[in-house]
């Protein structure tokens, strides 16, 4: 619908900043991974950049799946018995909201002993290898965390030799030259970025790689599942409108698109409060916005940082996280305050039910005569409700399906035993 401006190492960041939100030590450990598995690519011949950039890309969001999940909290361990929910999970994130839906197998079967994997059915052999090729970066990545002593933890992982690992491939692990591997930070290694760089996103990789991100947060509570898409929808619509040209309208779409990243960093259980949350719950809630600019910092325009961080600011200076009024905000800014608020109206959330048309419409008025939001962009939303309100459902019925897909998928790998249980025994 709209274009958005951002290179490869600008949008990893921005993943990386939000999930060091909910617990660094998982993030830190996907670039560990990621890293180990770019190093071993030569060894294996794969030297188109775009495949290189994508399996690096795969290793790095390989568990996903453990921010939805309760696993995060006992995920970096040894090992781990119970770990087919993230992998579940994850697989199918990744499968319905990112562009390396065709290599996410990868992240199914990540802790998928050899023995197993080997007797699945339908599983390519590319992607059964990917599966293979993060779980030894995987496991060399923790056990290297208990005991730092490199020769010591590959001579172990070779004892699993064709029971966990595929035995061609621990051959190639242990051919590679792993003396320089982990000297430097990933994030300071100039091969392994030059890896996920090489190649720039598309637009369209990038426009899916941002819904993924913007997913990430709203999947976390049901109830929100496409309040920010629907905004960024009802923002653009608006803009136009309004009457602002095409760069103004994408730059607005963009900067709502982002307004609630900071929101990863807020307790689901303040998230889905069933009543009116507490004083200090609703710090932690309006805590969203700052953190939503630190995330956003150097990253994006400036203009757009401030229209994803000001959602919450008011006219009469009311408002959070700065208590800006008239004179500091924007038109891109109040547009769109004035769209996450119709969103959240038009949406249902824990504490209530979707309200109608007509009830929409008399607490935007109620807003805009108390000096809270702007009253020509109020008002053109009145004028114009009902279409820019069924473009943006529109706008979200295909991420509606993704989503009852994916759900449903999940509820048949987990309850239904569906493919094998990827256990350590």
């Amino acid at each position: 619908m709209y274009p958005y401006k951002i290179q490869n190492i600008q949008l990893i960041e921005l993943i990386r900043r939000m999930c060091n939100y909910v617990d660094s030590r998982l993030m830190d450990h996907g670039f560990r991974v990621s890293r180990t598995v770019a190093h071993m690519l030569p060894a294996l011949g794969v030297s188109d950049p775009i495949r290189r950039r994508d399996i690096c890309l795969l290793a790095l969001l390989h568990d996903i799946g453990a921010y939805k999940t309760e696993e995060i909290h006992r995920l970096i361990q040894f090992e781990t018995s119970d770990v087919w929910e993230h992998s579940s999970y994850g697989y199918l994130f990744v499968k319905h909201f990112s562009p390396l839906a065709p290599i996410a197998d990868g992240i199914l079967y990540h802790h998928m002993p050899w023995k197993k994997l080997r007797k699945i059915q339908g599983l390519s052999p590319e992607n059964a290898r990917l599966g293979q090729i993060i779980y030894l970066a995987d496991r060399l990545d923790i056990i290297q965390m208990v005991k730092p002593s490199l020769q010591e933890n590959l001579a172990q992982l070779a004892q699993r030799k064709g029971s966990q690992f595929d035995p061609e491939l621990m051959d190639l692990f242990l051919s590679v030259d792993w003396s320089a591997c982990f000297e430097k930070d990933p994030l300071h290694d100039r091969a392994y970025i030059e890896m996920l760089t090489a190649a720039p996103f598309s637009k369209d990789e990038i426009r899916q790689y941002l819904y993924l991100i913007v997913s990430i947060i709203d999947f976390r509570s049901h109830h929100t599942v496409t309040h920010t898409l629907s905004a960024a929808h009802i923002a653009y619509s608006l803009a136009q409108y309004m009457g602002e040209d095409a760069s103004a309208c994408d730059t607005i779409a963009y900067g709502t698109l982002l307004h609630d990243l900071g929101k990863i960093a807020v307790p689901v259980h303040i998230l889905e409060s069933p009543g009116k949350l507490n004083e200090e719950d609703m710090n932690i809630m309006r805590s969203h916005a700052s953190i939503t600019d630190r995330i956003l910092q150097g990253i994006v325009p400036d203009p757009v940082q401030k229209i994803a961080s000001r959602h919450h600011e008011k006219l009469n200076g009311c408002g959070y996280p700065n208590g800006l009024s008239a004179k500091d905000l924007s038109t891109g800014e109040r547009i769109a305050a004035v769209s996450d608020i119709a969103s959240a109206l038009t949406g249902t959330r824990s504490y209530k039910e979707a309200f109608s048309s007509e009830k929409v419409c008399a607490i935007l008025n109620q807003m805009k005569q108390a000096g809270e939001i702007d009253p020509d962009i109020t008002q053109c939303l009145l004028d114009h409700l009902e279409p820019i309100l069924k473009s943006a459902e529109l706008q979200c019925r295909p991420l509606i399906t993704s989503l009852h897909a994916l759900m449903q998928e999940y509820r048949n790998l987990i309850s239904t035993g569906g493919l094998p249980d990827p256990s350590y025994s």
